[in-house]
This record gives C-alpha cells, sequence and structure tokens, in this order.
C-alpha cells in the first residue's frame, strides 16, 4: 500500500518513463479528504493515467467509478485524459473470469497479480505502446 508518492523510472532501449506512484485516492478527495488534493495535483501534470485496482474487494467496477467520480468532482479535464487500468491480486481469485470489470471502449485493461508476477510482461508490453502513442500524439 503506497502511503507517499514514488517515482519510478523506466529505462528501455529507445525511450525512459517516469511513472508516479501515489496513495489511492479515497471518496472526498477533491474536497480536500486524506491527502486528497494535494495528491489530485500531481495528477493534472501527467500524460494518462494507469488506475490499479485490487480485484479482491467486493466490487472492483464501483471502485474505478468512484475514482474517476473523485477526478471529475475535482477537474473534469483528467477523466479525458487517455488511461488504463490494471486489475491486481488476480492471484487471489479461484477463476479469472469471475470478475465483471466494465472499461470504457478505448481504455486497455489488464489483469495482473504483482505477488506472483502473472501478466505483467503484458502489461509492461502495454504500456510501452500506449505511451508511445500518448508521446506520438503530444509531439503532432
Amino acid at each position: 500500500t503506497t502511503i507517499t508518492p514514488n517515482l519510478g523510472v523506466y529505462r528501455g532501449e529507445e525511450l525512459s518513463i517516469t511513472v508516479v506512484d501515489i496513495p489511492g485516492i479515497i471518496e472526498g478527495a477533491h474536497e480536500g479528504k486524506g491527502m486528497g488534493l494535494e495528491f489530485l495535483r500531481h495528477i493534472e501534470r501527467t500524460l494518462g493515467l494507469m488506475f490499479v485496482i485490487d480485484v479482491s474487494r467486493e466490487s472492483p467496477n464501483d471502485d474505478y467509478i468512484a475514482l474517476l467520480s473523485e477526478l471529475k468532482s475535482y477537474d473534469v479535464s483528467l477523466v479525458e485524459k487517455p488511461r488504463l487500468v490494471v486489475l491486481n491480486k488476480v492471484d487471489l481469485l479461484e477463476n479469472l473470469d469471475a470478475v465483471k470489470f466494465e472499461a470504457e471502449k478505448d481504455v486497455q485493461v489488464y489483469r495482473v497479480s504483482a505477488l506472483t508476477g502473472y501478466g505483467i510482461s503484458e502489461l509492461r508490453g502495454g504500456l510501452l505502446r500506449w505511451y508511445q502513442n500518448l508521446s506520438n500524439q503530444v509531439n503532432h
């Protein structure tokens, strides 16, 4: 569980990507609950957003919708940013297909286990393609 923002850098052969891992945004963050406003300000400067959702919780889809709602309540332009979704902790599921998760049509969804490494290589490749696409859009 992330408590303070952490910077990470992926260094590939042709590019490097800075990723910021921020603590989870709680309900009411847009009103200043928790560290909400401080963390929401970090998000304003990003090219895109990657949501990491815990699939072991009761309703991952509701958690995703709540996150989008908090972002929209803070600044509607945040929900217009390109995004992808990572469904984490799939190792805790008996049936991988049991998770019913609906993202928008243009949002890629990856199922991973940070603990076991399941799906991480697919996520890494998808993240690189996603970032390159975002970079090309910004630079053209």
